[in-house]
């Protein structure tokens, strides 16, 4: 478990996982935790989209959230870690707060985002099994 929350949380390794993801720079001195400050550059409905964040939460190797600082669009999310039979389990929550004008096509925007990220994950798993 410590070994793939150590991979999940270098968040420079995002790019290698999430395709969307293009670029990720750490943007706060020292180790990574609670108050460490990142931006995230993610191809998203054809566009570069550049998200500032701040981590909320760290809790090594259980729980790693995360809150934007910056843009239209509010995010908060949260990956959980539990060890289980087959290894570890990864839970990631996360709330998008869109603009009033199109809060309509919530349903639309949460659909869209569940095959990227589904794929996501199974390009993770991949790459910790060939690691490891």
């Amino acid at each position: 478990m410590e070994q793939v929350f150590a991979y999940v949380t270098d968040l420079r390794n995002e790019v290698r996982w999430q395709p969307e993801i293009k670029e990720v720079r750490i943007t706060s001195p020292g180790p990574l935790g609670k108050g460490s400050t990142f931006i995230e550059v993610r191809r998203t409905f054809g566009r570069n989209l550049v998200w500032h964040f701040e981590i909320e939460d760290y809790e090594a190797p259980f729980r790693l959230c995360i809150r934007s600082t910056s843009g239209t669009m509010p995010y908060t999310g949260c990956r959980l870690f539990e060890a289980v039979p087959e290894g570890t389990r990864v839970t990631e929550s996360g709330e998008l707060t869109t603009p009033l004008m199109v809060r309509w096509m919530d349903g639309l925007f949460a659909r869209l985002s569940q095959r990227p990220l589904t794929a996501a994950y199974g390009n993770l798993k991949a790459l910790l099994e060939q690691d490891s």
